[in-house]
């Protein structure tokens, strides 16, 4: 992490606002922020995943952080170069929501989904029904894009690499 970076995240044109308003904390505190941000994520579920190709990979994790008595969830982008490399914190924010993983909440039963990434060998982009959420946080998904037999159209999918379209 760069100095540089965790000044802009802290500042005005970055989510300085946000972060000051929810933890009550500025630029003074990044070094702070940062091993707390680092320290939360190692656990943090990873709720979104996006396939840049030659750019690398982006994801996306939240997670609930606790700083000066204050909990909130934070929203955290990372970028991967390549696989193997060490991933690179492009921006955090802290949202007034304590629901530690609120895109996950956009998707529910009948709801039409594209897959982030590819699952069970059906490839990326192809586009299905949630025909039920389970526990687990995956869904029972019907492939309707592709031309597969009965049985290969339903799969099971972790809602992370799933992004609601309908």
């Amino acid at each position: 992490m760069t100095p540089e970076k965790l000044k802009w995240i802290l500042a005005d044109a970055g989510h300085g606002r946000e972060w000051a308003h929810v933890f009550r904390i500025g630029d003074e505190d990044a070094e702070r922020l940062w091993n707390a941000i680092a320290q939360a994520a190692l656990d943090a579920q990873v709720f979104r995943v996006i396939d840049r190709g030659n750019h690398g990979t982006a994801c996306g994790v939240a997670f609930p952080l606790t700083l000066n008595g204050r909990t909130a969830t934070v929203t955290t982008s990372w970028h991967h170069p390549a696989a193997g490399d060490a991933p690179r914190l492009v921006t955090a924010y802290p949202t007034s929501s304590m629901d530690p993983m609120p895109a996950l909440r956009d998707i529910a039963t009948s709801y039409l989904v594209e897959l982030t990434t590819p699952v069970e060998g059906v490839p990326a982009g192809a586009r299905g029904g949630v025909l039920e959420l389970r526990d687990d946080n995956t869904a029972m998904i019907e492939i309707t894009s592709l031309p597969l037999d009965s049985v290969e159209r339903i799969i099971f999918v972790p809602l992370a690499q799933l992004r609601r379209i309908g």
